[in-house]
């Protein structure tokens, strides 16, 4: 076999992966833009301003005992906001504050984690409220209450 045939196959192969490439980012060119770049603002805005709870807290269950190590999990379609949760006495006083950030780009469901390390003193009965923060008026959304027993 001639090294120049070897030479003009790979130059076909060449040339036919390019086409096969452009081909495919015509075809697919918007689902890859998503992978790649991930949603516009305008896609992120309308995914924000849709009707219905984008928050749904899994852990802890009302009722339940906690320690004062714990971890606030649930999933949120909120994409770039903010998540808080407050932990409160049984008067309502702020015992701790913690906030985790949604990753910008996922505009479907995505889970979330708040650990919290608790180092007051107050046992008992106590809540948890959990919401996310609004970018535009910095409003709370979605506001779930959580009863709980801290001990």
């Amino acid at each position: 076999m001639d090294i120049r045939n070897i030479k003009n196959i790979n130059r076909k192969n060449i040339v036919l992966l390019i086409i096969l490439v452009i081909a495919l980012l015509v075809l697919f060119g918007g689902a890859l833009k998503n992978l790649v770049i991930g949603p516009s603002n305008e896609q992120i805005i309308k995914v924000l301003e849709e009707k219905g709870p984008k928050l749904k807290v899994e852990t802890p269950a009302a009722g339940a005992k906690i320690n004062t190590e714990f971890t606030v999990t649930g999933k949120a379609k909120v994409p770039g906001q903010y998540i808080r949760a407050i932990l409160r006495d049984a008067q309502g006083n702020i015992l701790q504050r913690q906030t985790t950030r949604m990753k910008e780009r996922h505009i479907d469901w995505t889970g979330f984690k708040i650990p919290f390390t608790y180092t007051g003193k107050y046992r008992g009965k106590a809540e948890l409220e959990v919401y996310w923060l609004y970018y535009r008026d910095v409003s709370r959304r979605d506001i779930a209450k959580i009863p709980v027993n801290l001990e």
